[in-house]
């Protein structure tokens, strides 16, 4: 009996996590319990059929037991009516969720019912999913701005900001990698894939590798912002895998002219290893001569150590590096760390002349508010972004590194 209801105990976590929520979701999948509780009372009920009881008889009557099935089945059909769908609220906002409610529409709204007019409520849910590794949704303003939401808080949107995060991410990879024409790039963590995209209109990328942990997200996510992402899961160039993005990284045999890392913020469990002395020293490793990183780091979130924590760690790997920062209000919303096994050098004009013979590559800035690479004309500009990134050498020499042996980053992001 101890084997059994062990070997049970294991199948059914196997399958219910692997297998059946992923399939079916959380709400089916409590339903599919209440099923097998109602079955499992069956079997037991089997050894009391029989002829009319005697009075040290234990067994049931025909119509006692038909009373008794016919009671258990009513009562799973309550219980399974009364299992409630998930909540996108819980599943968009996690911890915050009470506080984002009042402004939510109840149920899931598809994308193109939501209004456009300004009123109440002003966010719809129009994509909620349940995956092996996160759950994962999809939410829309009446403005129009859609957020993609996993581990109960927003990775990536439409908005002006994160979509000027998001170019940076993939373009300041290409633009100031040595040869300015990448052949082959790796992306970890999909998410919109509009960094991922980003690459789409360099016609000298020959191979896109995506990494996500999460199939929803390439599934589901990706395709939901084909525009921003000039559909880059469809690309012939680009191939998926569905894996961990620090045991791709650990294992794979392949080098990249471009590596660019936006995993989940580090306070989210096990992200945090994908931001380790270790982890930055595995992605060297797989960079071709003249290869460049990118890392997304977030601001918002975080506290003064945090910060100082995760560039010195990055910056003791790569240590030709520049911080570019994703400005709002003047204030630094996000940044985007660039690391460069060799010594860096922009020429401004140089790129200037570059961006006027790739039309695509410079209407793709363009869309996200970058003007020419010199002068405020147009928007940011990269000549302006440089000089950000020259300002933060005087980081604290102090600051402690994020190493596999610590983690520190995973218990104190989150906490600013």
């Amino acid at each position: 009996m101890y084997a059994a209801n062990t070997l049970g105990a294991i199948v059914g976590a196997i399958a219910f996590s692997i297998v059946v929520i992923p399939l079916l979701g959380t709400q089916a999948a409590q339903r599919v319990l209440i099923g097998l509780s109602v079955g499992s009372a069956f079997v037991v009920w089997v050894p009391l059929l029989g002829s009319a009881p005697k009075r040290t008889d234990p067994r049931m009557s025909t119509l006692g037991l038909a009373v008794a099935v016919v009671a258990a089945i009513e009562g799973a059909i309550l219980l399974a009516r009364s299992v409630a769908p998930p909540n996108c609220p819980a599943v968009a906002f996690g911890r915050n969720s009470a506080s984002f409610v009042p402004e939510m529409a109840p149920g899931v709204v598809p994308e193109d019912q939501v209004p456009t007019t300004p009123g109440k409520p002003n966010r719809y849910c129009s994509f909620i999913g349940e995956g092996v590794n996160v759950s994962v949704a999809i939410t829309k303003l009446r403005n129009g701005w859609r957020f993609f939401h996993g581990a109960g808080k927003v990775q990536a949107s439409n908005n002006p900001e994160d979509m000027r995060l998001q170019r940076m991410l993939g373009h300041i990879a290409a633009l100031t990698q040595k040869t300015r024409n990448p052949e082959s790039v790796l992306v970890v963590a999909l998410g919109a894939g509009v960094t991922a995209g980003s690459f789409v209109p360099y016609d000298s990328v020959k191979k896109i590798v995506i990494c996500d942990i999460e199939p929803m997200v390439p599934k589901h996510i990706a395709p939901r912002f084909a525009k921003e992402n000039y559909d880059v899961v469809n690309d012939p160039r680009t191939r998926i895998v569905l894996d961990d993005g620090r045991h791709f990284v650990r294992t794979t045999r392949e080098k990249f002219d471009v590596i660019t890392s936006d995993p989940i913020d580090p306070w989210v469990k096990g992200c945090a290893a994908l931001n380790t002395e270790e982890y930055y020293r595995m992605c060297r490793d797989r960079l071709n001569p003249g290869g460049v990183m990118a890392l997304w780091m977030p601001l918002y979130e975080s506290s003064l150590d945090t910060t100082k924590s995760l560039i010195a760690t990055f910056f003791k790997v790569f240590p030709h590096g520049v911080l570019w920062s994703n400005d709002l209000a003047g204030e630094g919303y996000d940044v985007v760390l660039f690391g460069s096994l060799e010594p860096l050098r922009i020429d401004v004009d140089e790129l200037q002349a570059w961006l006027d013979t790739h039309a695509k590559v410079k209407t793709s800035l363009e869309e996200v508010g970058f003007g020419k690479a010199s002068g405020p004309a147009g928007g940011r500009s990269v000549g302006n972004l440089r000089r950000a990134g020259e300002r933060s050498r005087g980081l604290d020499a102090r600051a402690q590194i994020n190493t596999d042996r610590n983690l520190r980053l995973q218990y104190l992001a989150g906490c600013g």
